[in-house]
């Protein structure tokens, strides 16, 4: 379909590039089953923790984030959604480019996932900590108001007898 302009309307770019889907995921696994096979040939070794072996992982984690891209983000044209998805398909752009160039890019990419791990999981330890706070100020408080209900309860059986003896 053209636009008033003559070029392809944009659902029809979109719909061009979901077509695209089982393609890149096939190119994924490819790319990830190279990785594996070096992780299986390599175990014991470091080499598998080389330039080399980091840019094949930027090449795989790209193909797999535009994977994820198309079936999340491309059902629907929206203006800000679509330019987030430019942005982000720009900057694995430029890292598979870069490990084109040079390998060792890789291994700055390496340090870029660790970095961003580290802080992931210094936000979850932050949020857990706060979650067990939560829970245990909640857990006073709940057990405050059922003992407070519970000595507002009528006695019962055996407290009940007890009760109309002091009562006469």
């Amino acid at each position: 379909m053209l636009n008033h302009a003559g070029q392809p309307s944009l659902d029809h770019l979109l719909s061009e590039i979901r077509a695209l889907h089982r393609s890149v995921e096939a190119l994924a696994l490819n790319f990830r089953n190279a990785l594996q096979a070096i992780e299986k040939r390599e175990t014991t070794s470091p080499t598998r923790y080389t330039a080399r072996y980091w840019s094949l992982a930027v090449v795989a984690d790209a193909l797999v984030r535009i994977r994820l891209l198309i079936e999340q983000h491309l059902s629907y044209s929206e203006t800000l959604g679509l330019l987030a998805v430019t942005r982000y398909v720009f900057e694995l752009t430029v890292w598979v480019r870069l490990v084109q160039k040079d390998n060792r890019y890789g291994l700055l990419y390496y340090r870029e996932l660790i970095d961003k791990q580290k802080l992931h999981y210094q936000d979850l330890q932050r949020h857990l900590i706060g979650e067990v706070a939560f829970f245990l100020e909640t857990s006073e408080k709940e057990k405050a108001l059922v003992d407070r209900r519970l000595s507002e309860l009528p006695p019962t059986g055996s407290d009940a007898a007890a009760s109309l003896v002091r009562h006469k």
